[in-house]
């Protein structure tokens, strides 16, 4: 009984270090293939590009468009999951085998053959865990680092960004997670004129705007890759009057020209 007993456990552990084995050598082996690829597609050319100038601000003149002294006409499309792709967050930011970094080269390569030559992204995860802000006082290098991909790969092939700062839905980097950071936001609709709140979004919008890019050794204040920054996604200030709303907008803009004085600011949709 006892060399029974002995042997079975015997079997038992050499199976359970077998297969612990195996699950780290698949998890070091994923990692490999991140960064391996990460190097790759960094290193590589796209066969496309727009044909915009990659050293050119977009500005306006009038109620028009202009990109080297041109009327700039565009179609785009939007997309929230990047920053998640570009630092390999876990699903559900995608629904494709591939690596996120090479569905977002996928995807570009796509929108460049058809025609696309402007994209809106958030700049803040919204996936537990790869929040581009933790804390009030840390920041995810790993997601700022996808972002820098993303910025690197759209300026390769000549695609224009526009950037949203934060959102009006989710828990992970929005208004919301500002009014909490907040010792006097008592709700999400107080964010728009709670003194502390604001404080923490144009921290935000500071440390953006003078990040340099790992990638193109480029402040993002100073990179004509990125065409505009939306102030929020689908802002709502409910019980808040339209002249509250207003001196936000105002004010948020005005911060950010001074931070980014070469970029556009659009509000990105408020009711």
């Amino acid at each position: 009984m006892i060399r029974s007993s002995s042997s079975s456990l015997a079997s038992f552990l050499f199976f359970f270090f077998f297969i612990l084995k195996v699950v780290v050598n698949v998890s070091a082996q994923k990692k490999n293939d991140f960064s391996e690829t990460l190097r790759l597609l960094i290193d590589k050319t796209p066969p496309r590009s727009t044909c915009l100038p990659t050293d050119e601000f977009v500005r306006v003149s009038g109620d028009s468009f202009i990109l080297n002294n041109k009327p700039f006409t565009f179609a785009g499309w939007n997309q929230w999951e990047v920053v998640e792709a570009a630092s390999n967050a876990p699903p559900p930011y995608r629904w494709t085998p591939k690596l996120g970094i090479e569905h977002i080269t996928n995807q570009l390569d796509v929108a460049v053959r058809t025609g696309l030559k402007v994209v809106r992204i958030w700049v803040h995860p919204i996936t537990e865990g790869y929040a581009l802000r933790p804390t009030k006082t840390t920041w995810n290098e790993r997601a700022l680092k996808g972002l820098d991909f993303f910025l690197s790969e759209c300026e390769k092939r000549e695609v224009k960004v526009v950037l949203v700062l934060a959102d009006n839905w989710y828990a992970t980097g929005g208004i919301k997670e500002y009014c909490e950071w907040s010792r006097t936001c008592r709700d999400q609709s107080e964010f728009f004129t709670d003194e502390e709140a604001q404080k923490y979004y144009k921290e935000t919008i500071n440390y953006l705007a003078y990040r340099t890019n790992s990638i193109t050794k480029r402040q993002y204040r100073d990179d004509p890759t990125i065409m505009a920054w939306n102030l929020a996604n689908e802002a709502r200030a409910k019980g808040k009057s339209r002249e509250d709303m207003r001196r936000w907008i105002e004010a948020s803009c005005e911060y950010l020209k001074k931070k980014a004085p070469n970029h556009l600011v659009a509000v990105g949709y408020v009711l």
